[in-house]
């Protein structure tokens, strides 16, 4: 089904009389046609254009008028709009519909004027922006993340630190036992003991024992 669309440009100068033009330069421009439309004065002051379309959209008129000697007057732009479903052509009252939207919100129907901007109990939620006090937050943990990157010890070495601590503080000097209770060099104990391979303790041991003795000698 086309469209009837008309377009009236009225002339007239500063003083509001008519003026006589010449030419009406025009382009109506849509989403998929172009086109011009061809006036005729129908009055001393009133040009007219009428055409059909059937593409539904919105569409940009643009008029250039020019005197009677070829002299531009002036140019002007409007628009209009080719609905695309009937109901938004429709101008008379919906009660019904009214009525239908105020029962699913929880409105009225033409209330008293003065009751227009009275507060409800109708909870009213707002969007705020979130990005200072998250600015906030990173400020206070990047301090923190520092330190626990920087100062305390990572939790998988943490249990071998504890031991090597321990192995430190429990290390003690072994006493320098006399030659009597030393193993003869042939007896099996002493030759156990001449192959077996000295630990850290004991050789941290048998190193004060001999630094002991340095200091005994006169």
């Amino acid at each position: 089904n086309a469209n009837r669309v008309e377009i009236e440009v009225l002339a007239r100068d500063e003083l509001g009389r008519p003026l006589e033009l010449g030419e009406l330069h025009n382009r109506v421009s849509g989403l998929e046609a172009s086109f011009e439309l061809s006036f005729s004065q129908v009055a001393p002051d009133r040009y007219r254009a009428v055409t059909t379309i059937d593409q539904i959209g919105a569409y940009l008129v643009q008029i250039g008028a020019s005197d009677s000697a070829g002299q531009p007057l002036g140019n002007v732009t409007t628009a209009f709009a080719i609905n695309f479903l009937p109901e938004y052509g429709r101008l008379a009252a919906n009660p019904g519909l009214l009525a239908d939207i105020a029962a699913l919100t929880g409105g009225s129907v033409d209330p008293p004027p003065e009751t227009v901007f009275t507060p409800t109990t109708q909870p009213v939620y707002e969007v705020r922006s979130v990005t200072i006090p998250l600015l906030w937050i990173a400020l206070v943990l990047l301090p923190i993340d520092v330190a626990l990157r920087r100062l305390l010890v990572p939790l998988p070495e943490l249990p071998s630190a504890i031991g090597k601590s321990r192995s430190r503080t429990t290390a003690a000097p072994v006493p320098s036992s006399s030659s009597s209770d030393r193993p003869s060099p042939s007896s099996p104990d002493a030759s156990d003991a001449l192959r077996r391979p000295l630990s850290d303790e004991e050789r941290i041991a048998t190193l004060l024992t001999a630094k002991r003795r340095r200091r005994k000698e006169p």
